[in-house]
């Protein structure tokens, strides 16, 4: 492999949500939503037995401080309030249980809610509708 190949595989390997394939830093909150996304997601999986790893993830994810903040603090805040979370979900999905929703489809819309409940700083017409996917990035340009 040439040099410029493994400087580009690297690229790749080392990928961070708070940049686009071009170098460009993405917003940090979409950044740290991405971030929230898939640690809820290992978090419901591993039925939260991996909430004390929380830090390491976000140090090997982001090179971004305000990224880390954000997706830290909404990670434990979603978290610890999924009860209520998933409660206002049920109050508000008629003839729908919450164990048809697919994981991560489900830790997706628990993100959303606990943005709209517990942060008065994201207004509502901001908070993730659909949010990102995971593996989503801004087309160039």
């Amino acid at each position: 492999m040439t040099q410029n190949n493994m400087a580009h595989s690297r690229d790749f390997d080392d990928a961070d949500p708070s940049h686009s394939m071009e170098g460009v830093v993405q917003d940090p909150r979409r950044a740290a939503r991405i971030l929230a996304m898939q640690y809820l997601h290992q978090l419901t999986v591993q039925k939260g037995a991996s909430l004390e790893l929380l830090d390491v993830f976000l140090d090997e994810s982001s090179q971004d401080s305000e990224t880390r903040r954000l997706a830290r603090g909404w990670i434990r805040g979603a978290w610890q309030h999924r009860d209520q979370i998933d409660e206002t979900i049920r109050s508000v999905s008629a003839n729908w249980d919450l164990t048809r929703i697919s994981l991560v489809d489900r830790s997706n819309l628990e993100l959303a809610v606990y943005q709209l409940m517990f942060c008065p700083d994201i207004p509502a017409k901001a908070a993730p509708s659909t949010p990102p996917s995971p593996g989503y990035s801004d087309p160039p340009g």
